[in-house]
């Protein structure tokens, strides 16, 4: 449920850093 809402948030955190 929420794994789709902070993995999502985790990957573009990843990203932008």
């Amino acid at each position: 449920m929420n794994i789709s809402f902070e993995g999502k948030r985790i990957l573009v955190t990843g990203a932008g850093q």
